[in-house]
C-alpha cells in the first residue's frame, strides 16, 4: 500500500465506486425534503378487515397532482400481505386498475 503525493491511498482510491451522474446526486434528498402540496382537502380512510387484508378509500377535492384538470379524485386500494409477500391494487375514479 503506497500513498501518493497528496496523501491518498491508491488502493482505497481504486476500490471506490463512481458516485453516479452529477445530475442525480441530490435526487434522494430532494425526494425526502420536497413537500407534495396542493390546494384543497384530502381524506384517507383505512380499515384493516383481517390481520392480512387492509382497504383504503382516498378522496381529494381541489387541485390534484395526479390530474391537473380534475377538481376531485377518488381511489380505492386493497392490500393483502403475509410472510412471503405483499399484493397492492388500486382502482381510481376513471376505472384504472393498478
Amino acid at each position: 500500500m503506497q500513498d501518493d503525493d497528496f496523501g491518498f491511498d491508491s488502493d482505497l482510491e481504486k476500490s471506490l465506486k463512481a458516485p453516479g451522474q452529477f445530475e442525480h446526486w441530490d435526487s434522494a434528498v430532494r425526494a425526502l425534503t420536497s413537500v407534495n402540496t396542493f390546494g384543497g382537502v384530502k381524506v384517507d380512510i383505512s380499515k384493516p378487515l383481517t390481520p392480512n387484508f387492509v382497504v383504503r378509500h382516498s378522496v381529494q377535492l381541489g387541485e390534484s397532482p395526479q390530474d391537473p384538470n380534475a377538481s376531485a379524485h377518488y381511489s380505492f386500494m386493497a392490500q393483502v400481505f403475509n410472510e412471503s409477500g405483499v399484493i397492492v391494487s388500486t382502482l381510481d375514479q376513471n376505472g384504472e386498475l393498478t
